[in-house]
């Protein structure tokens, strides 16, 4: 399996043919419990409330995947995609995300566009509220996110704006990635806060899932517009 990272500053991706570890998590603030976390977009969104938002550590995700040994990047990833599932649950896009602080989730997130009708409610905007409502911080200088969708222009500033240092995403997004695929800003140099990249991680799980939602959703808009067409209840 080969992944890619792009290093803060660096112009070219680095190929490797081993996952690369992330940088050790030595972030300021304190863990509070979770019951503290609610704010922001939380508390529109009832999955994210004390009983939703856990602590859970890499190690129980550490070994099996697939039946396959686990690396500490897939761990995260794999915690990111069962976000997604919940997003696909609700018939939302299905793009996950997790914040990892000294190997535990303090963060945690799936897309809810459609759910609560709002254009932010993205998965990486709901964990980073999460992630800085548990540190009782914004600066997130000591955390590792992980996406199972590249993240768009809006999300990506929110990355910046976090101090997050360590973007983990599986799939590019040709269409909306603003973390190397249609811009890159993250490195941008004219930012005062620059975020190392990996990508590549359990990409084929991700994109089996996104393609599999969009095949169902054509499929389910193309009978509904033939029973329309027919005059038949759908």
């Amino acid at each position: 399996m080969r992944y890619k990272r792009l290093k803060a500053g660096q112009t070219d991706v680095v190929h490797k043919d081993v996952p690369v570890s992330g940088r050790d998590s030595t972030g300021r603030g304190s863990v509070c419990a979770a019951d503290d976390a609610p704010v922001a977009q939380l508390d529109r969104a009832p999955d994210y409330g004390s009983g939703g938002l856990g602590f859970e550590s890499l190690r129980a995700y550490s070994f099996l995947w697939a039946g396959t040994e686990m690396k500490p990047h897939e761990a995260g990833m794999a915690l990111a995609l069962k976000e997604a599932e919940k997003a696909c649950s609700r018939d939302e896009v299905p793009v996950g995300a997790v914040v990892m602080h000294e190997g535990k989730v303090i963060g945690r997130g799936f897309n809810q566009v459609e759910t609560l009708q709002d254009p932010t409610a993205h998965a990486e905007m709901i964990a980073l509220s999460a992630a800085a409502s548990t540190l009782r911080s914004w600066r997130l200088d000591g955390c590792s996110l992980y996406v199972t969708l590249e993240p768009c222009a809006m999300c990506a500033g929110a990355i910046v704006l976090a101090r997050i240092p360590l973007l983990i995403f599986a799939a590019p997004d040709p269409k909306a990635g603003a973390c190397g695929s249609l811009r890159n800003l993250l490195q941008d140099h004219r930012l005062n806060h620059r975020v190392d990249i990996v990508t590549g991680i359990m990409e084929s799980q991700s994109t089996m899932m996104l393609k599999s939602f969009f095949r169902e959703l054509r499929m389910k808009n193309r009978s509904q517009d033939i029973c329309q067409g027919s005059g038949l209840p759908d």
